[in-house]
């Protein structure tokens, strides 16, 4: 009877699987409605647990939390019996993106008074989680020190003010070897604005050429382009972030933009939603058009 449960199981486990993703999370939809109003499973020990993790938090919040854990207990489930029937072609678009950034104070008032020296360093590494093969340990790794000569403005223009004005020296590099070794070196101007809660950043560089001998990758700057424009916005806990790179070039159009979402999880962690689409992810996709969604765990703010 037991094997004759398993196959029954397995068999109507497969034919859910074969539907799309946009039409399983109607099933974990209906998922949710009976794990939360139903069995109520576990309900009991989820509030008190939420409750001894959030006294300040009022009986509202507290249910609404468990509502937020319930639909991702249920979202989970129906990824998980998605994930035991993807072919290893689907298996190779899920992908871990990591990236850890910081900031170093060198010298302040550098030469000048309100300015400061600073080293930064950025890290963005991809690993196809189950492609042993092309990603261990990772298929990419893109290494960007750089340094960073900042001026505090603090000039305003009505209710904009213009906070800092920095020229930096970037380095960009994945530490490949050849055919696959990507690297340029730029010098960009950044100037940031401030408006109430909105934050803008204009920043256009210029390429430090290269012997043709040595240059890895020539025609980068035909998809890299040569200037980005950042906007943010922050309510509460809540953060909003879009970034658009292209070229200053009519001929050119390729362009790259990205969409992100920051929320409170806890003291210590922000959940976060991005979009990408476009040239330049990475250095080794740089000549490629990506689209990706990705959800994720973040340290600190990004502005």
């Amino acid at each position: 009877m037991g094997t004759i449960g398993f196959y029954i199981f397995y068999g109507i486990n497969w034919i859910i699987t074969l539907l799309p993703l946009r039409i399983l999370y109607i099933f974990s939809d209906l998922l949710f409605l009976l794990l939360y109003y139903f069995p109520s499973y576990r309900r009991k020990i989820v509030t008190e647990n939420l409750r001894n993790s959030f006294p300040e938090k009022s009986t509202e919040e507290i249910v609404l939390i468990e509502k937020k854990f319930y639909r991702h207990l249920a979202d989970l489930f129906i990824e998980t019996l998605k994930l035991t029937h993807l072919s290893n072609e689907e298996l190779k678009n899920l992908e871990v993106k990591f990236q850890i950034s910081f900031r170093l104070p060198l010298n302040r008032d550098f030469f000048v008074r309100n300015s400061h020296l600073w080293f930064a360093y950025t890290q963005l590494s991809l690993w196809q989680l189950y492609n042993h093969a092309d990603s261990s340990p990772f298929r990419e790794s893109n290494y960007e020190p750089e340094l960073i000569w900042a001026f505090l403005v603090n000039k305003s223009f009505g209710d904009l003010k213009l906070t800092h004005v920095s020229l930096a020296l970037n380095h960009q590099s994945n530490g490949q070897p050849e055919p696959l070794s990507r690297s340029w070196n730029r010098v960009y101007i950044n100037s940031i604005l401030a408006y109430e809660n909105w934050v803008f950043s204009f920043r256009p560089w210029y390429r430090i050429p290269e012997d043709i001998a040595d240059d890895d990758n020539p025609d980068i700057e035909d998809y890299m382009g040569n200037f980005d424009i950042r906007v943010g916005y922050k309510q509460d806990d809540h953060q909003f972030s879009s970034v658009f790179r292209s070229a200053l070039d009519q001929d050119n159009p390729r362009s790259y933009y990205e969409l992100g979402y920051s929320f409170s999880i806890n003291r210590k962690f922000r959940g976060y939603v991005q979009f990408i689409n476009g040239y330049g992810e990475s250095l080794i996709d740089y000549n490629y058009r990506n689209k990706r969604l990705s959800l994720g765990i973040m340290l600190n703010d990004w502005f």
